[in-house]
């Protein structure tokens, strides 16, 4: 322990010092404490005293932790070492728009079921999926439990609303019909310039409706991960956002790591985007093409590239439908075409097959009721 001796300007002395006490059990952090006194023995005994504080009251001595905000700091601590900079993003924005603003400030020990029923019920009010609102911040008072702060989780046995969830919120699909008709509006000239910026966006329209691809897998690869001559798409990483940065992470599921087959049009779609790009990041200035989708040969394809679907969707005449719902229609088409539950399944990457016939029964209420009718007249006619 170094001691360093201080004289004021009244010329008293004092001794000071800068303890280790441990580590924090909940933060993994270090403790250290500056202890002063007037004297070295004095000293020496502050710091004993603080080291066998420390030793018997711990983090929470460290941390006098009283509001659902507190608790909220310790929890999110312990829990960011075990998760992806992308979610540690999406948790603190989810928290500091839906769930602070109301329990912030409220002490932990006061709040009750039946105020958390109310809170819940307003949320579900809003129409959106609420599900992770209310499964991280049961958690956070799990916590504050497991810490015995509060004996009773007052999320416990509180009742889920149904989801209110808004028509035009859900991923809608195409037909294959409208898929196409889509694709002959954009390649159209009249409708869509030539410039490089456009044939990014319709490259990577393309590339998501041919083969499934979530839109954080698509802006993520590289040529690198494209095998023209087995025609074949590796995909191995993601991109999200997280406040003004740019995160590649590795797929939130094993089973999103996957091979994908291109056919012999998507390869050809893909060849002629490379050589243009090839040409337009010569033109300005650079010979850099590592990323795939990119317009200046550093920089991820922009939510600008992007934001031009929706209202060329309107121009062209059909139903609006999120990037995302793409990757329905492929679903969609796919097993239409006669794929198997597996084989879609695979190439989607995910991780069981219910999640494919859910989105499959999601997007042809239609066809399938017309199975019904189909089954009904069979048995009418034998």
């Amino acid at each position: 322990m170094k001691i360093k001796k201080i004289v004021l300007k009244n010329g008293e002395t004092r001794y000071r010092s800068s303890v280790f006490l441990g580590k924090n059990e909940l933060t993994d952090k270090d403790v250290k404490k500056t202890i002063t006194a007037k004297t070295e023995k004095e000293l020496i005994r502050k710091v004993n005293t603080a080291i066998v504080k420390f030793e018997r009251h711990g983090s929470m001595n460290d941390f006098n932790a009283k509001t659902f905000g507190d608790f909220f700091k310790l929890w999110f601590e312990s829990h960011k070492p075990n998760i992806k900079d992308s979610s540690i993003h999406y948790i603190s924005s989810m928290f500091n728009l839906h769930v602070l603003p109301i329990l912030e400030n409220l002490n932990i020990k006061k709040i009750t079921p039946i105020f958390m029923q109310n809170i819940v019920n307003g949320w579900a009010d809003t129409g959106k999926d609420i599900s992770s609102w209310f499964i991280y911040t049961k958690l956070v008072f799990e916590f504050a439990r497991r810490m015995r702060q509060i004996e009773y989780n007052p999320m416990s046995d509180i009742l889920m609303p149904k989801k209110h969830i808004k028509e035009n919120q859900k991923d809608k699909s195409w037909s294959k019909e409208q898929l196409l008709a889509f694709f002959n509006f954009i390649n159209d000239k009249k409708n869509l310039s030539s410039k490089f910026d456009n044939l990014t966006f319709i490259t990577a329209i393309h590339l998501i409706a041919y083969t499934g691809l979530r839109i954080g897998e698509a802006k993520a690869l590289n040529w690198a991960d494209v095998d023209f001559k087995n025609k074949t798409l590796q995909v191995t990483k993601t991109l999200s956002r997280a406040g003004k940065d740019f995160i590649i992470s590795t797929p939130k599921t094993r089973t999103s790591i996957r091979s994908i087959y291109l056919d012999d049009y998507t390869i050809k779609v893909l060849k002629n985007y490379l050589n243009q790009q090839r040409r337009h990041l010569l033109k300005i200035g650079t010979n850099s093409n590592k990323i795939l989708f990119t317009n200046d040969g550093s920089s991820y394809m922009s939510a600008a590239t992007l934001r031009k679907f929706k209202n060329l969707q309107i121009k062209a005449g059909l139903p609006v439908i999120t990037i995302h719902g793409l990757r329905h229609t492929h679903t969609s088409i796919s097993l239409e075409a006669g794929a198997s539950i597996k084989e879609v399944q695979n190439r989607l990457g995910h991780a069981n097959s219910s999640i494919t016939l859910d989105i499959y029964t999601h997007v042809n209420q239609n066809k399938l009721k017309q199975t019904g009718e189909i089954f009904a007249d069979f048995i009418k006619s034998s």
